[in-house]
């Protein structure tokens, strides 16, 4: 069995700080291939990169996927203060732990709030970013919008999982579900999770937000990606208005849960990575 097989399977660790973070990586079939760091959103895990890991590792990269904290095999302390600004600084970990000088760091929804924010705060270590269905103001939006995620952390620590997102518009997809429904997305969401390490990584998200002088002055090639349908798109839009060096694409007819695993988004993301090779 090749490599490839290897990419959803093999999970390693690192100690990031005294917290512990799940990794897996995919060296090339031969040779020296540069390095991509994929980061998973809200409540995902490494696994569910799968389609991005073999499209990449088929184009010659080196893949590396990360379990944020709080998040699948990764330590999930309690502690807010553990994350927002840490998670970014885990990736620079990472790449000191495997002695790697820079490369291409690719996040969805939360992942690429942290890509923008690693993309700030070492920027000597990102080759390129790539941001799907997040935009500007995000991790800002979360505490600050019409509806306040607080009141998420506040039922994660009640023990009521995410139901109270999943009754909002967007919250599920482009319909808001029936309670039937709701149930079943919830228990198949918090299936693995630590209620109250989500909460917390929801507390300290304003934390990931990035200045707009970063953004006035961003040097590092940036691709945006999101889905015609999804809410977020309205921010990616501002995003545009304000961030140097970036360039979207927009997926018709997709929503912000669907947008990853398009052959638009993988395409684009290649093609994006080719045009960008560590020079």
């Amino acid at each position: 069995m090749g490599a490839e097989a290897d990419i959803g399977n093999k999970v390693q660790f690192f100690n990031a700080s005294g917290v512990k973070i799940a990794y897996s990586d995919a060296p090339p079939d031969a040779g020296h291939a540069e390095p991509v760091v994929l980061l998973q959103g809200f409540g995902g895990r490494l696994s569910h990169w799968k389609p991005m890991r073999d499209a990449l590792h088929k184009a010659g990269y080196r893949v590396l996927a990360m379990d944020s904290r709080g998040h699948g095999q990764s330590d999930k302390p309690h502690d807010p203060d553990l994350y927002g600004q840490e998670m970014a600084d885990d990736v620079a970990r990472l790449l000191d732990h495997l002695r790697l000088r820079r490369a291409h760091i690719i996040g969805y929804s939360m992942g690429g709030d942290i890509a923008n924010r690693v993309r700030e705060r070492h920027p000597s270590r990102v080759i390129t970013v790539t941001m799907g269905g997040v935009g500007r103001g995000v991790a800002k939006g979360w505490t600050t919008s019409e509806f306040n995620v607080i009141k998420v952390a506040e039922s994660l620590e009640r023990g009521e999982g995410m139901k109270s997102l999943f009754r909002e518009p967007g919250g599920a997809g482009t319909e808001i579900p029936s309670e039937a429904e709701i149930e079943k997305l919830n228990a198949r969401f918090m299936e693995g999770q630590d209620p109250l390490a989500l909460a917390a990584v929801i507390r300290a998200y304003a934390r990931l937000e990035v200045s707009e002088e970063s953004l006035k002055d961003n040097l590092v090639p940036t691709l945006v990606i999101v889905g015609e349908d999804d809410p977020e798109k309205p921010t990616v839009d501002e995003l545009k208005r304000v961030m140097k060096n970036m360039r979207t694409v927009i997926i018709p007819g997709v929503d912000h849960f669907h947008a990853a695993v398009k052959p638009e988004f993988l395409r684009a993301t290649v093609e994006f990575l080719e045009a960008h090779r560590d020079r």
